[in-house]
């Protein structure tokens, strides 16, 4: 029997071309046992339309050709996509093992051919066509190849860059709400201001994208605003917003008034604004002709609103504002939301205050309130964790009960039952500083495939605690020609050589420092940035904040003696949670740490390295 995948992909009609399931019928029909059928797969981001993949005859890459696509492009790329799969994947120049293969529903057999000769080797080519109805023969191309027998091993170095990526497939996924994530979306406070609160994987972000669908489309409400700290908050929220339209059933396009600085798809009319907070407040500045370097982003700004002295634009007024990562405000920032909320409107905070990046002693109150913050009302809390793998939860308790400092705002995960067939692999990896680069890449290159079945490098996530030594093993990943998305505010081309003497061997090394780029900050955290690209993702703390993946690799660097302590727990907290359980039930969270703080808690993990 063949394997295919994306599993279910029949369900999946509205993201493949009829054409695609026209030709996927036809593969089907034709494969015999042991094929694997791979459609779009990302394939370190190349997406060919198919590849087949059999132990014995050979890969098969198909692309199709309709009257939509550029067939010079296509001859080209199917010819680069097999030469990068024979050297960079497989490490073997045997072309025999390959066949390419392009099916068109434009030319007839005749036409085909002649028109790739202008483009391409047609030596090199198989060319079928499915011309105005008429169903090519393909059962010649799977089965005349031959016994090639490949190497198992071979095969096993291939599989990663095939297989589906999470993250797309999730985006594609409607959700369900439990009770009290229902209540909150649906029902307002007689204040119109309500406080959630909840552990890593509690559904805090949908309930924001469900709650923004809730009120445009079963409200009416003209002008929504969500607001995260980060740039890259921006592209999370969007995304639950996406897959709560997705779960309405109901769903109809409507229409939602623009807003004048929002940059949103205008085909969608009725989304809410998705704004990071100081992008707001640096256009709000603009617009009442306040100079950029007077005012402090967020601090006294909304003092002005609060005694008159300042009124805020019409156009800036919501009639709802919801802000997700709550924890990372300062109050006088959240003070300054309230004031983006038309009278009579609601404002949802959603924070966990156990993910404060920017903590301090100061910041929170004994029952786990944000001091002046003018938030009344009590605490909504949400306490299932529905992403964190059921193994992993006991190991992140563990960490809390050791490094959290403030009970007070410290929210517990919990997960009272595990999902079927669920593996979670756990490894901790306590090593020298100068190991810790090497060792991240060998994790990403060899053993994370190695040990985790069904591994997609697509679901793969690389963390880091600094952005120097975080970019360091990011261009150690883009001389191995692995493509990924990056939040790390260096070029490779920028950087200044630092040169010192080993203190051991009195060798003298030259180490390079990355110089930080703001424009090109911005730009990665905002345009280059989406989780469903089919790349490596790496990423700082701060940025990856709300984000999980099924497979993440984490890079622990020692505490800068200027961070404080409670601050560096809650960074390190964030980073280990960080972790979901993929789409296929399987998981894994490697560390890599030089702090000596965390090594005897490392060494209580299920796998457990000395470097």
């Amino acid at each position: 029997m063949s394997i295919e995948y994306p599993k279910n992909i029949s369900e999946k009609v509205n993201q493949y071309s009829d054409f695609h399931f026209l030709v996927r019928e036809k593969l089907l029909d034709l494969c015999e046992n042991n094929w694997e059928i791979y459609n779009r797969p990302s394939l370190n981001g190349l997406n060919p339309d198919f590849v087949l993949l059999h132990s014995e005859y050979g890969l098969l890459i198909v692309s199709i050709h309709s009257d939509q696509d550029d067939f010079s492009e296509i001859c080209k790329e199917i010819q680069m996509i097999a030469d990068e799969i024979m050297t960079e994947y497989l490490g073997v120049r045997k072309k025999t093992l390959i066949t390419n293969l392009i099916i068109s529903d434009v030319y007839n057999d005749e036409e085909i051919k002649k028109e790739a000769s202008l483009f391409c080797d047609t030596s090199k080519l198989e060319f079928r066509t499915f011309f105005k109805g008429i169903n090519s023969d393909l059962s010649d191309i799977l089965s005349n190849s031959g016994k090639l027998n490949f190497d198992e091993k071979i095969l096993d170095s291939l599989r990663p860059w095939l297989r589906p990526n999470d993250f797309k497939v999730e985006f594609l996924e409607p959700f369900d709400l439990d009770r009290k994530q229902k209540d909150i979306v649906k029902n307002t406070t007689d204040s119109g201001y309500r406080k959630v609160r909840g552990p890593s994987g509690s559904g805090k972000t949908l309930v924001i994208g469900a709650k923004a669908h809730h009120l445009i489309h079963n409200l009416k409400k003209s002008k929504v605003l969500v607001i995260t700290l980060y740039r890259t908050g921006r592209s999370l929220t969007m995304n639950a917003y996406r897959r709560a339209l997705i779960s309405d059933p109901n769903f109809r396009r409507s229409s939602q008034k623009g807003f004048e600085f929002d940059s949103i798809d205008e085909e969608i009319t009725n989304w809410p604004v998705f704004i990071h907070f100081h992008g707001l407040v640096s256009r709000l500045k603009k617009l009442i002709s306040r100079d950029e370097n007077t005012i402090p982003l967020g601090k006294k700004l909304h003092e002005e609103f609060e005694n008159g002295s300042l009124k805020m634009p019409e156009s800036f007024q919501f009639d709802a504002v919801l802000i997700d990562e709550g924890q990372n405000f300062s109050s006088e920032e959240v003070n300054l939301c309230r004031f983006f909320l038309k009278k009579g409107g609601e404002l949802l905070f959603v924070c966990d205050g156990t993910q404060d990046l920017q903590y301090t002693k100061e910041k929170w109150g004994s029952e786990g309130e944000l001091k002046g913050s003018k938030m009344p009302g009590r605490w909504n809390e949400l306490s299932e964790s529905y992403r964190l793998p059921f193994d992993y939860i006991p190991h992140i308790k563990r960490y809390l009960d050791l490094f959290a400092t403030n009970q007070d705002e410290t929210c517990v995960p919990e997960n009272d039952y595990p999902q079927d067939g669920e593996e979670c692999i756990l490894t901790w990896i306590n090593c020298s500083e100068n190991k810790a680069v090497d060792l991240c890449l060998d994790n990403i290159l060899t053993h994370l495939p190695k040990a985790n079945d069904e591994f997609s490098y697509p679901d793969l996530a690389f963390l880091s605690t600094t952005k120097q030594r975080g970019f360091e093993v990011v261009t150690k990943l883009l001389d191995k020609r692995i493509k990924l998305i990056d939040t790390f505010p260096f070029s490779t081309l920028k950087f200044k050589t630092i040169k010192s003497e080993n203190p051991i061997t009195g060798k003298e090394t030259i180490t390079k420092k990355f110089i930080e780029d703001d424009n090109l900050r911005r730009k990665k955290r905002t345009d280059l940035w989406s989780v469903t690209k089919d790349v490596v993702k790496a990423s700082s703390l701060d940025s990856f904040q709300g984000f999980e993946a099924s497979h993440v690799v984490f890079l622990i660097e020692s505490k800068s003696k200027y961070e404080p302590k409670n601050q560096y727990f809650n960074r390190i907290y964030t980073g280990l949670t960080r972790l979901r359980m993929g789409m296929n039930n399987k998981s894994s969270m490697t560390v890599i740490c030089n702090e000596p703080l965390f090594y005897d808690y490392g060494r209580t993990w299920p796998i457990y390295i000395e470097a």
